[in-house]
Order: structure tokens, then sequence, then C-alpha cells
């Protein structure tokens, strides 16, 4: 299977340019960057909060495949190491 993308030459520059996909991923990174370059600890709070919630589930007795993976406790310690990371760049 193959996919193209069909590039639209632009009127005024002459320039070819990805069409719709393009600008709306572009767009939506601008936003996602401008809302997260305010609120720098918003996704390490929710790593650490992912690590509580997998600290309260060891107490469920049928939690099953979630306690005995910790898959909250790894999934919180990433995104709470990335956030950081990004914070220091934005």
């Amino acid at each position: 299977m193959r996919i193209t993308i069909d590039l639209v030459k632009n009127s005024n520059t002459g320039k070819k340019y990805r069409s719709d996909m393009h600008s709306k991923l572009n767009n939506l990174l601008d936003q996602l960057s401008n809302y997260l370059a305010h609120r720098k600890g918003l996704i390490p709070f929710i790593g650490i909060l992912l690590v509580l919630l997998n600290g309260l589930f060891q107490f469920i007795p049928n939690a099953g495949w979630l306690v005995n993976k910790n898959i909250l406790l790894h999934l919180g310690i990433i995104i709470a190491v990335l956030g950081i990371m990004l914070a220091q760049a934005l």
C-alpha cells in the first residue's frame, strides 16, 4: 500500500507545500507548545499522579494485570522524565 501526499502550489510565492494535513498538524503543535509553555509543571505532575495512582491500585484486590505489571508506575515515570526535559526546553 502506498500513501501519497499531494503538494499544492501556492499562487503567491509559487512554492509547493503540503496541503491540509500539514497545516493542521502545525497548528496543533503550535497550540500545544503555547499551552505547555505557560504550564511547565503539568506533564511532570501528571506523571507523579500516575505513580501515586499505581500505589493506590496495589491495595485493590482484583486490579489484575494493571497491578501485576505496574503499567501506571512505568508510564508515570516516563511521562514525568519527559515532562521535566520538555519544561527545560520550553
